[in-house]
């Protein structure tokens, strides 16, 4: 793995679990240097990139969580009108400089999204629900801002993943966030009974499934024998 690549240094920034905000904030200039960032790039990445069609210049698109702007970026190269919403002013920060001051960023929680209702055809929501408490709240919400035949595609850490926190490095120390484990069932109890979305398709990720499978030992959370998902990915429908 590349010596640029931050891995953790066992040291917690101030003490405590920080909320998303205050924490993304924290890490937002060395979030692309993570090395799960690198695992991400190679194994979801492409799973949500296939899902989304080709001469879509006529489609809006909003990424929920945009952070640095990654899914954004595609989503822009494949002539959607996007959108970005996160709520880490730094990482929105971080997406304007990756993207350019064309990109549409906007700051907001997920729970009561800035956009007017049925505004997009597609929207992205990638490790996102794992810093969400109530996941009626954003099921409804993504179900509002999204038409009706329209497309959710959605990824989340597997509950059953070896992690408390969402545990970033920096140059000055671990930044542990808060997060949320959601298993499957209960993402898709919530996405029906509270967005009325209906489940196309949604899969599981276990080692032996991963593209590019990593160095088991740079990745000590991942038991490459096991058969626990790492995550999780699946597209929904707006009913």
């Amino acid at each position: 793995m590349s010596s640029n690549v931050l891995r953790p240094t066992g040291t917690q920034m101030g003490g405590r679990v920080w909320p998303a905000d205050r924490g993304y904030n924290f890490v937002a200039e060395d979030y692309d240097r993570w090395y799960w960032q690198a695992f991400w790039r190679v194994n979801e990445l492409p799973l949500v990139a296939r899902e989304l069609g080709v001469n879509v210049s006529s489609l809006t698109a909003l990424d929920a969580g945009t952070g640095t702007g990654q899914y954004l970026s595609v989503l822009q190269r494949k002539g959607y009108r996007s959108s970005g919403l996160d709520i880490s002013r730094e990482m929105l920060r971080m997406a304007r400089r990756n993207l350019g001051a064309g990109a549409h960023l906007v700051r907001g929680v997920l729970e009561a999204a800035p956009f007017r209702t049925a505004a997009f055809d597609v929207v992205i929501a990638c490790r996102v629900l794992s810093h969400v408490e109530r996941l009626d709240e954003a099921m409804k919400e993504l179900a509002r801002v999204t038409r009706p035949g329209g497309q959710l595609l959605l990824t989340d850490v597997s509950a059953e993943h070896n992690y408390v926190t969402t545990r970033i490095p920096t140059r000055g120390g671990d930044v542990h966030i808060e997060t949320f484990k959601h298993d499957i069932a209960e993402v898709l109890s919530n996405a029906c009974r509270f967005g009325g979305w209906r489940i196309e398709r949604m899969e599981n990720v276990r080692f032996c499934d991963l593209i590019a499978p990593p160095d088991p030992a740079e990745y000590p959370s991942i038991d490459a024998s096991s058969s626990s998902p790492i995550f999780f990915y699946g597209v929904l429908n707006r009913v």
